[in-house]
């Protein structure tokens, strides 16, 4: 009962933090054509926490910040599971500014929510959070509470497959979602990570799949903007998902 117990207040805690970067990220109408070019924050730098045990299974790769609406400075990753089984990271960073001060908008740690809510074995997922306009330099400690990593990767995230995506000069995604499972559908996401022709992300963006649940073998179209972009966009990687969402 008790691993239930943490596995609920997992997905509410996640959820909630997914929906507070939705609701601040920056604004889709910014990454209409031509995509916008944001800028890169300058001074900031991360690295693993020094007094951090932090797991081998997980790693974060390719973090790049940028800035956003309003003058809020974010930060875009890749999270990888390096393993062959699932794993359900809490990676958390604290961040400091140029004197060594500790500095944040929150408690003194900022969160990096996984949208999936549990990675799938050898994923690489994204994944976009805030950073202090003060900060200068950031350490991150991964967690894993893989106590129920199986039984929420069986029974709360079912994915669904990605065919004919394309990658539009807007900076755009359109394609479909398809449900090859034997359950319906519904409240899916469409997530992407836009990368230069070195494999650098250059662009993140999510959206959700319009068009009410899908049904057994259905498909659904979507459009996908960038939320911002650093450089133009050689590829895309995409993939969906829903959370709970099947019957």
């Amino acid at each position: 009962m008790q691993s239930l117990t943490i596995a609920s207040v997992a997905i509410v805690v996640v959820v909630a933090a997914i929906g507070s970067c939705r609701r601040e990220k920056p604004r889709p109408d910014e990454a209409r054509a031509p995509a916008p070019a944001a800028a890169a924050a300058p001074g900031v730098t991360f690295a693993p926490a020094a007094d951090a045990a932090s797991p081998t299974s997980v790693a974060l790769r390719q973090i790049r910040t940028f800035g956003g609406a309003n003058g809020q400075t974010w930060a875009v990753m890749e999270i990888v599971n390096q393993t062959d089984q699932p794993m359900v990271p809490d990676i958390r960073f604290h961040y400091r500014d140029g004197s060594g001060q500790a500095v944040s908008q929150g408690k003194g740690v900022e969160v990096c929510p996984i949208a999936a809510l549990v990675m799938r074995p050898r994923e690489k997922i994204s994944c976009l959070t805030k950073v202090p306009p003060a900060a200068a330099t950031a350490t991150y400690d991964i967690t894993l509470y893989n106590a129920n990593a199986e039984e929420l990767a069986r029974d709360k995230r079912t994915d669904l497959e990605v065919v004919g995506a394309e990658l539009t000069s807007a900076g755009q995604v359109t394609g479909f979602v398809e449900n090859r499972t034997a359950f319906t559908l519904s409240g899916s996401w469409v997530q992407a990570l836009f990368y230069d022709a070195a494999r650098n992300i250059v662009g993140h963006g999510d959206a959700r799949v319009k068009g009410g649940p899908i049904k057994p073998g259905a498909r659904a179209p979507f459009q996908l903007s960038a939320g911002f972009m650093l450089a133009p966009a050689a590829s895309f990687s995409a993939r969906a998902w829903t959370i709970g969402g099947r019957k």
